[in-house]
């Protein structure tokens, strides 16, 4: 039984099909990437999954569980945790506090304590000890991008949906993060989106390609970028 299940999952907006029947598999303990052209209904479809978007059709399944009409709060309760393109903080707390957030967010009765200690060493791991009484507006995107991860993590998730991780990021920087995200996927699994395909193709196990909301591939990284329609949804 795979670990996270969509079945047709669809939504339009307006006379637009944004995600077109969608079924979708994540197994657990594996990294699978996302990928698709710009519009193609990546950033839309982990919407659904978590919440933040109501169906038109379909079913989202978790670990045999329907969750298809759980709200975002509660869908993180379960398990599954997301971050965004644009990092979302709370503006005037520094990035303690919006990662202590999340240890308290994401368990029931976490004493503060408890939620203190996890937050340090989720900034350690992370790499933002020396950041945490900034305030995450000050940083540069792509270190906002760890501090939602770091968020993220702190909720203590079976499950992380990653929107772009390695925007605004270095080589240098991308190299630290899929190291991360590696020690990470030991316990955690992972469902990472990227338009930078060498590096989703580096950390994913396997990769799904969404074109204008449909799901036209998925498979082994190697073989799925030499898939034809895949080639042809981005150079044509």
């Amino acid at each position: 039984m795979p670990m996270l299940k969509t079945v047709n999952l669809t939504k339009r907006f307006g006379g637009l099909t944004a995600v077109d029947e969608v079924d979708l598999d994540i197994e657990k303990g594996e990294i699978a990437g996302l990928i698709g052209p710009n519009g193609a209904g990546k950033t839309t479809l982990i919407n659904l999954i978590t919440g933040r978007l109501p169906l038109d059709s379909g079913e989202v399944w978790w670990k045999g569980k329907e969750i298809t009409n759980l709200k975002p709060n509660e869908i993180c309760k379960e398990g599954i945790s997301r971050t965004f393109q644009k990092g979302q903080f709370f503006p005037q707390k520094s990035v303690f506090k919006n990662v202590l957030a999340g240890a308290l967010f994401g368990k029931d009765g976490v004493r503060k304590e408890i939620a203190k200690e996890k937050t340090n060493e989720v900034l350690e791991f992370i790499g933002l000890s020396d950041m945490k009484d900034m305030m995450p507006k000050d940083l540069p995107v792509g270190h906002r991008n760890l501090v939602g991860l770091a968020r993220v993590l702190a909720t203590e998730p079976e499950l992380i949906l990653l929107d772009e991780p390695f925007a605004g990021l270095t080589d240098e920087e991308i190299s630290n993060l899929i190291e991360c995200l590696k020690v990470m996927n030991e316990t955690i699994t992972i469902f990472v989106v990227g338009h930078v395909i060498r590096f989703i193709i580096e950390i994913s196990d396997r990769l799904v390609v969404l074109n204008e909301g449909k799901k036209i591939a998925v498979g082994i990284p190697e073989e799925v970028i030499e898939n034809d329609s895949v080639r042809k949804a981005y150079w044509g």
